[in-house]
Formats: C-alpha cells, structure tokens, sequence
C-alpha cells in the first residue's frame, strides 16, 4: 500500500507537470488573443467592445501594463480622462519603464497639473534622452506657458532624433502658429517668413506621412492668417477635401468639408458653401443638418430652400429624422400647420411613427404650445404606450414647465429598457436643475457613451456639469473637447476656459485668454469685468482701461460698474467710488448696486446711510446675498441689535415678514446666542423661499454645529456652495460639515480653498483659520493646526470661537507636532 501510494502520487506530479505548461500556453494565448480582438475593436471605433476584451485580458494577467494602458488610450478616446489616468499610472507602476503611459499621462494633465506633466517628461528623458515623443511632450508643455522658444527647441530636438516620422514637422508647424499668434498679440509685426515657416513645417509632415488630412488643413489655416494669401487657403481647403475622398476615411472626409465650410462662412462665399455642402450630403446623406443648411444657403441666393428638402425626402422617404428637419424649416418659415402635417405625415410613412409624434412634441414646446403638445402625448401615449418616447415627450414638457422632477420620473422610465442618447442628456438636465451632480455627471457621460461622435449639445453639458461641480480640470477637458469638436469655443464660454485655467493654478493661461477676449468687442465687456476681478489688484491700470472702453460700450451695466468700483475701493478711492454708484443708481435702480453703494458707506463710517441702503435692497430684493450679513454688522456697529430684533419680532407677529428679513431675523438671534430660535427662522425662510442661499448655509451651519442631522445639512451646504461658488463663508461652511462626518482631507480641502477665496487685501476670518485648525488636529497634522489657531488668534479680530481656540492650540502644543508634519 505504501508502495502504491508513493507511486501514486508521483504518476499525478508528472502529469501536473505536463499539464501546466499547457495551461501557461493557453492562458498566454487566451490573453494575446483578447488583446488582438480589443485592438480591431479600437481601430474600427468600436470602444466599448475594445474594453472589454482589454478587461479580459487583464482579468486574465491582473499585473499586465499592457492591458492596462490599453484600457487608458481607449477611455481616453471615450473622454474618459479621469478613468484614464488611473490605468495610465497602474501601467507605470507595474512597469516604471512604460515611457508610453508616461507620456500619455502628461498629455492629459499639461493643464490641469503642468507639474505632474514635467515630472513625467523629466524622468522619462533621464531614462530616455532619445525619446523623440517626450521632446515633443516638452514641447507641448512649454506651449502651455506661452514659452514658444522652448517649445521650438524641444521640437526640434524632436525631429533631429527621429526625422522620418510626419508627427513631428507637424508639431513644428504648430509651435510656428503660436508664435504667430503671440506676435500678434504683443501687436508686433509678423514676418512672412514665420508664416512661411509654418507652411513648410506642415508641407513637409504631409510629404512624410504620404499625405494628411490634419496636415493639409493646418496649411490653409497658416494662410489664412497670412494677409493676401485668401486663394491659397481656398486651394489647399479643395485639396484636402480632394485627398480626403480619394483616401480618407469617412470621418476625415467630412472633417475636411467642415474647415471648406467655416472658411465659406468666414469668407462669405455662398458659392464655395453651397458646394461644400453638396460634398457633405454626398458623402453623408443621412446628416440632415447639412440638408438644413444647404436648403437655408438656396434660399439664401434666391433658389428654393423647400426643393432641398424635397430632394431629402426622396433620397430618404423613411426617415422620420428628414422629415423632423423640414417640419422645423417650415416652422422657421411662419407655416406652423404645414410643418405640423409634414410630421402626422412623418408618423404614418415614416420607419419610426413614435419618434414622428415626440418630434411632433418637441415643436410644439419649442412653439411654446403646450397644451397642443399635451394632446400630441397623449396620443403618443395611448397609440405606443410601451415606446420610450412617449416618456421622453413627456419629459420635455416638464423641463419646459419648470418640473425637473417629473422630469426625471418619466426620463428613468424611458431609460429603463431601452437606451437612448437624447433622454440620458436631458436625464443630465433634469437632474442638473435639481442639484444632482452626480446622477447628471453619470446621466451625461452615458448619452455621450451611446453616440459614435457626441453632439455639439452633449459636450456643452458635460461642461456645464462640471463648472456646477466645480471640477475644474474636467471642466477643461471638456471645453478641449467641444472645440475640437466644433472648431471654436463659443464667446459665453470662453470666461469659462479662463477661469478653469486660473482655477488649476494656470494663470498666466488664463490670463491671455481674458486678453484676446478684450480684443474682441462682442466679449469685451465680460472679459474685462473677469479681468478685473482676477487681475485688478496686480495690474490696475490694463483693468481701468478695458472696463472704461466696456461701459463706453455698454453705458450703465451693472457687473461692469460694479467691477470699477471694486477697483477703486482697492486704490482706496471711496469717493470715486461712490460717484459711479450714484450715477448709475441715477439712471436706474439695482438692488446690486444699492446693495454695494450700502457697504462703501459702512466702510466709510456712515453707518445710518449704510443701513438705509440695505434695508432698501432687502425690501426690493429680499433674496440678494450678503443684505442680511451686512445690515446685521451694522446694528452690532450701531449697538441697536436688540431694537432690530423687537422691530423684526413684531414684524413675524404680524406676519408681515418675508424670507430675506426672517434670514435677517435668524442672524440676529444667532447674534444674540440663540441658536434654536435661529434655526427655526432659517427653516421658515427657506418654507418661504427654497432657493435662499445664505439660509440654507446657515441652516447647515446650525445643523453641523449641533452635530444634527449631518447628510440634510451637507445637502444644504452642497446646494448653498453652487448659488455662491465663490463666497469663503459658504465654502467654509461646507469644510465644517465635512469635519463633523469625519472627513478630515475633504474638510482640509474646503477651508484651504475658502482662504483661497478671500479677495486680496481683505481681511480673512478667523473663524476659517479656527477651523482649519480643527480639521488640521483631526487628521493628526499638529504643526500645521498650531499654524492656523496661532494665526487666527493673531488677526487683532475678535470671533466667537476664540476661547475654543486657544485650548486647542494649548492641547496640540502639549500633544507636540506630529513627526509627519510640516507647515503648511
């Protein structure tokens, strides 16, 4: 038996033996193989497919750096940047050698965290001083300084180490096109021969990738800032359509018709259009948005813009889409009823009557016809009652009426079973409304992930998301991605690109968009109200100048007077600034203005003026932020606080008080330590008013205070940091409340950042350093909260926490700074 056993066991290690390398062969080639479908995948532009056999394969070796910076490039191609740039840096750490990942990953942070870029390239060109692709990535992130003399030499370096690749003579061309554009910004002449330059550069990128669209587009864009070189730029456009057709892709085709087509619109052809636009329909018959502007361009030039439509029709008798767009020409064209028949017409011929019917809706809401859209729902409701577009009509209809929430209800019933692009957009709407980030941010990242090439409207969602979450790398991401998407950022979000830079600690960037955009008459004024805002201390007179040239423009706009008088409070000018309120107050009364003429005053020591200006703005508008607060200092300065709180007692008695004075009320209860009191007013100012944003700040406060209550009063502190994104009590508030859920770092964060929100020269609360020293304490970081009592005990301004904090820096002295820390 023993001898049996023995022989046993070695008859099964043998054949352990020889079945593992079969099983190491097949999981290799079970591996190599989800990697080489995934790669098909990506290069057809199927994404979702190519993730998941790039997750297989990584299922299949957790530790590959392949797989997972595969998965980076492709959620990188989706948008995803943020899911990115987590396998970016798991493919590093798995192999610190993946220069790739590195480079990569640079290219995705160059704005939001230039110096993780630099880190990245830095250490990818010690390891690898022949990298040609990180020269290039140092040439990119000198571009993203302005630093154009760096960005040329990188690039050349770049070419010098690998002379046969197209890639680089194209980023030559560009770094030439930056120089352009900062000479002519500096307003200094441009040589011929940097225009030259540039066209060489991309002339000799095309020659080397044997012909490229990109290339050919960037040399008619060169010309096209070349004073008297117009019939180059028309030439090479006709020649990358032409390359394009001959062998482009589809995309490339109809990216190269686009640019024919802008430079048309900019050049005021209507010939050279309306051939673009025959090329578009032709390579694309389905893009009835092409149709739409080819049939405005024949009416345009006095041909029949319905003769378009009905070569669509013909082309496409079907498509309830074609008959969508003519239903809106006819609308455009004042014949409301045709365009309604041609949608009933569109749900009996058409392959899809249901979506005929919700297009039906959607005019009718868009003709502010409600009630013709109600019945067109219930048709659409009894004759389809299972099809999600009968939710996703009635949706519309309640964003129209101002009903997000039913909204939401009818879009997760349209969604429930079905996906649907349009309904995840105005799912990310609705919720958007209501204050739901993270279901829009989900809702808008699906509808984008359900289309091959998102809309121009989905992406200016995202961005809207994301500046209401004030995630502002994100915000630029997706600003990066609605201009390469429609070749140019549209003016009203420009600020918004500015202040995405400012707010990522680029501000020399930031700073040169608000600089181009003063250039610009349509967005002088909101560039110069910006600049001053962001720039007015440090260079007061380039803000004086663009603010005076802006209300030359626009005479009594409130944001650009307001911003003067900011600017001559800060050159301790009162009196100018007082001039300009009453001016503009003269000419008409804005409680915003009143509300700034009431805080000159209480800075000037007129406090009885101060007060009848506030109780002015408080009576006109009893919702304006920072009336209460002010009017509550000037009767603690007065010593009247207990009149005002008898005035405002007597007024709740008689039921004569509204929302703004009850939030008056409240703080002055909490002036006078009687929390309860000042709680129960914040709930009825807000029972009054929902939308009052420093009640539901102080209501979270109270709540935070008392330790009651903490997920209501994280929602009111969320909700009250969206309506006043930029007010250091309100961020604060939501720190405090972060501290009292026992999240320490996110607490750090908000009270760094309400420091940070501070205008300069201001004086800053203590109450924030107080606190920041308390989450500093949390966290075990004792040196730095011993920083931040000591430093809000030294401000010479008294705050109700000032006992409390000197026994905590008593106890974090006495406790010693943690061997971690350092100050901060």
């Amino acid at each position: 038996m023993h001898t049996r056993s023995s022989l046993r066991v070695v008859v099964f290690a043998a054949l352990a033996a020889c079945a593992l390398p079969l099983a190491c062969r097949s999981s290799e080639q079970k591996y190599a193989s989800h990697l080489d479908r995934g790669l098909g995948f990506e290069n057809q532009g199927k994404y979702e497919e190519a993730l998941l056999e790039y997750r297989n394969a990584l299922q299949i070796q957790p530790s590959s750096a392949e797989a997972n910076y595969r998965i980076a490039r492709t959620l990188s191609e989706k948008g995803k940047f943020g899911d990115a740039l987590f396998f970016y840096k798991e493919a590093q750490r798995v192999d610190p050698t993946r220069s790739d990942a590195a480079l990569a990953e640079a290219k995705l942070v160059l704005f939001q965290d230039p110096a993780r870029a630099e880190e990245l390239i830095r250490n990818t060109l010690e390891r690898e001083p022949d990298n040609a692709l990180a020269h290039l990535r140092a040439a990119e992130l000198a571009l993203s300084k302005n630093d154009t003399d760096a960005a040329l030499a990188a690039v050349m370096t770049a070419i010098e180490l690998d002379p046969k690749d197209g890639l680089y003579p194209h980023n030559l061309g560009v770094v030439q096109q930056a120089r352009i554009r900062e000479l002519g910004t500096k307003g200094q002449p441009i040589p011929d021969s940097l225009f030259q330059a540039a066209v060489d550069a991309f002339q000799k990128a095309d020659q080397l990738y044997g012909g490229n669209v990109e290339s050919k587009l960037m040399i008619a864009r060169t010309y096209l800032r070349w004073n008297g070189h117009e019939k180059e730029v028309e030439a090479n456009l006709r020649s990358a359509v032409a390359y394009a057709k001959e062998k482009g892709s589809r995309d490339e085709q109809k990216k190269a018709i686009r640019a024919l087509l802008d430079y048309a619109a900019l050049s005021n052809n209507p010939d050279l259009r309306a051939w673009g636009l025959e090329e578009f329909v032709a390579v694309d018959p389905a893009a009835v948005g092409a149709w739409a502007e080819l049939a405005q361009e024949a009416d345009a030039q006095g041909r029949s813009g319905d003769a378009v439509y009905q070569r669509l029709l013909a082309a496409r008798p079907k498509d309830v889409m074609a008959y969508a767009t003519y239903a809106v020409y006819l609308a455009t064209k004042g014949k409301a009823t045709e365009a309604f028949a041609a949608l009933d017409d569109a749900a009996t011929k058409s392959d899809d009557p249901a979506t005929a019917l919700d297009e039906k809706t959607k005019l009718e809401v868009q003709l502010k016809q409600p009630e013709q859209a109600k019945a067109t729902i219930a048709r659409l409701q009894k004759e389809f009652p299972d099809n999600p577009r009968a939710s996703l009509a009635a949706a519309r209809l309640a964003l129209y009426e101002n009903r997000p929430a039913d909204a939401v209800s009818a879009l997760q019933r349209a969604t429930a079973n079905s996906e649907n692009a349009e309904a995840q957009l105005l799912l990310s709407v609705a919720e958007l409304n209501l204050g739901n980030l993270e279901p829009a941010t989900a809702a808008i990242d699906r509808a984008i992930s359900l289309v091959p090439t998102p809309m121009a409207q989905m992406l200016r969602q995202k961005v809207a998301v994301h500046a209401a979450a004030r995630d502002w790398p994100a915000v630029l991401q997706a600003l990066n991605k609605l201009e390469t998407a429609t070749g140019a950022l549209a003016p009203e979000l420009r600020p918004l690109l500015a202040q995405g830079l400012y707010e990522t600690r680029n501000p020399e960037a930031g700073r040169q968009v608000l600089m181009r955009m003063m250039t610009d008459p349509a967005t002088l004024p909101t560039a110069a109200v910006a600049f001053a805002e962001r720039e007015g201390l440090r260079d007061p007179q380039t803000a004086y100048t663009h603010l005076e040239a802006a209300q030359a423009a626009l005479p009594g706009e409130p944001p650009i007077t307001a911003a003067l008088v900011h600017l001559d409070l800060g050159a301790h000018k009162p009196d100018k600034a007082m001039q300009r309120l009453d001016a503009a107050l003269a000419r008409k009364e804005v409680p915003a203005l009143r509300l700034l003429r009431a805080q000159v005053l209480a800075s000037k020591g007129d406090l009885a003026g101060a007060e009848a200006d506030a109780k002015r703005v408080l009576e006109e508008d009893p919702n304006l932020p920072g009336t209460a607060d002010l009017l509550v200092a000037v009767y603690t300065a007065r010593g009247n606080t207990d009149a005002a709180l008898r005035s405002l007692e007597s007024m709740e008695t008689a039921g004569t008080l509204h929302g703004g004075a009850r939030e008056l009320l409240a703080r002055l209860y909490l002036a006078h330590g009687n929390e309860p009191a000042a709680r129960a007013q914040f709930e009825k100012a807000l029972s009054d008013t929902p939308n009052l944003a420093e009640a539901k700040n102080g209501l979270a406060f109270l709540l935070a205070s008392s330790n009651t209550d903490l997920d209501r009063a994280l929602t009111l502190a969320q909700d009250a940091q969206r309506q006043l994104p930029n007010a250091p009590e309100v961020t604060d508030t939501l720190g405090y409340v972060y501290l009292r859920k026992g999240l320490n770092e996110a607490a750090i964060d908000r009270f760094r950042y309400a420091l940070e929100l501070v205008p300069s020269g201001a004086t800053v609360s203590p109450s924030i350093l107080y606190h920041l020293g308390l989450a500093y304490a949390a966290s075990g970081k004792n040196q730095e909260a011993m920083d931040a009592f000591e430093k809000a005990l030294a401000s010479g301004t008294s705050f109700p926490e000032a006992d409390a904090a000197r026994k905590e820096l008593e106890r974090v002295r006495a406790a010693g700074a943690s061997p971690s820390a350092s100050p901060s």
